[in-house]
């Protein structure tokens, strides 16, 4: 398979109506060959948008094309996609080659050739040798592996993951995340994954979809998704958890100027204005140290209210009575005494030029 074969998605103002709309009036562009991720919580319409493209649920409303032929009404075996659930979908009383094979048998492919295609795919997802073992006898990451490969071996021109990575022991997912975005580099298909997980999204997509409530908020890079998010919704999500509502923002050439208890901070501008609700400042505790005795503070003050070691670098809790609490602002572990919990001090950025962000405090794309 190479990208040249891979199909590009479409979907033109996609709806699905239950009792309420689960997903109201989706538009969404995905190019052939590219990795393009549905982030979101529980009930955005992530996974029924999946559902929707892979032929398992109508859409209530809408049309779905995979490039230019309309494949709204066809049924799953009918598009040249696979879907890969989160229940996997294994036969326990197959055995791993079985397994990858059976989609090749349904489709009357040959047995030399099938024989042939699925020792190929084994030995790209590294399960060569485990061909006669069963599903029991295999690790929660091998059994990912085996329908990875009975999707893949059909060779469709789009792969459909549902929470790949559900389940998974830290190391295992981030051990098959790896292969995932191996396996898409090498192969060139068209691969969609739905996903809660912000960290999986960044790290594995080309562009990701982020959804509230049926409705797209931003669709981006992950740098464009992290840097630059559309709301505070947006930010929230994609992990900036200090928010602060400024008292005052004035608008400027380059940098804004946010006024937050009395001090004056210069700050990256929104993405738009706002048309309502205000702007909101975030702060990336990433980006966030305590100071130095005697260095002037960009931010604060703050008393801090505990830390944790985390090898690299101590995780600082602190808080202020102006505004939320800062959760994981981070210093060295040769921090100064300020660094104590019970003590004052000011808050600095790691590095310069880095500023805070304003966003939109609760608009909502268009």
């Amino acid at each position: 398979m190479s990208a040249s074969t891979a199909t590009s998605i479409t979907l033109e103002r996609v709806t699905k109506v239950y009792d309420a709309p689960v997903v109201s009036d989706v538009s969404l562009e995905i190019a052939g060959g590219s990795f393009v991720t549905l982030l979101g919580p529980s009930g955005s319409g992530k996974s029924t948008i999946l559902q929707m493209i892979g032929g398992f649920v109508p859409p209530t409303d809408g049309r779905i094309l995979f490039g230019t032929d309309d494949v709204t009404e066809l049924p799953p075996n009918k598009r040249p996609c696979n879907t890969i659930f989160q229940d996997l979908g294994l036969f326990p009383h197959m055995t791993v080659t079985d397994n990858v094979s059976y989609g090749l048998r349904i489709r009357g492919v040959d047995p030399g050739t099938s024989a042939k295609r699925v020792k190929a795919m084994l030995e790209i997802v590294a399960l060569d040798g485990y061909e006669r073992r069963r599903v029991h006898q295999l690790s929660g990451g091998q059994r990912q592996r085996v329908a990875l490969a009975r999707a893949l071996v059909l060779e469709p021109s789009v792969l459909l993951l549902d929470e790949p990575l559900t389940g998974l022991d830290e190391q295992l997912r981030q051990q098959l995340r790896d292969e995932i975005g191996r396996l898409h580099r090498r192969l060139g298909a068209t691969f969609l994954a739905v996903t809660h997980n912000q960290e999986e999204a960044l790290s594995l997509s080309d562009r990701a979809a982020v959804l509230r409530d049926g409705k797209i908020e931003q669709v981006g890079t992950p740098r464009e998704l992290f840097e630059t998010p559309a709301n505070v919704f947006v930010a929230r999500f994609v992990g900036v958890d200090a928010m602060i509502r400024p008292e005052k923002v004035e608008p400027g050439e380059g940098a804004w100027i946010a006024t937050v208890a009395g001090r004056r901070v210069a700050c990256d501008p929104p993405r738009r204005r706002a048309t309502n609700g205000g702007y909101a400042l975030a702060l990336r505790p990433e980006r966030i140290r305590p100071c130095k005795p005697g260095e002037e503070a960009d931010f604060g003050p703050v008393t801090v209210t505990g830390t944790t070691y985390k090898g690299r670098d101590v995780e600082v809790r602190s808080s202020s009575s102006l505004f939320p609490p800062i959760n994981r602002g981070r210093c060295r572990p040769s921090a100064p005494r300020s660094t104590w919990s019970g003590n004052r001090t000011g808050l600095s950025w790691w590095r310069t030029p880095v500023r805070p962000t304003l966003h939109l405090s609760n608009d909502r794309k268009g």
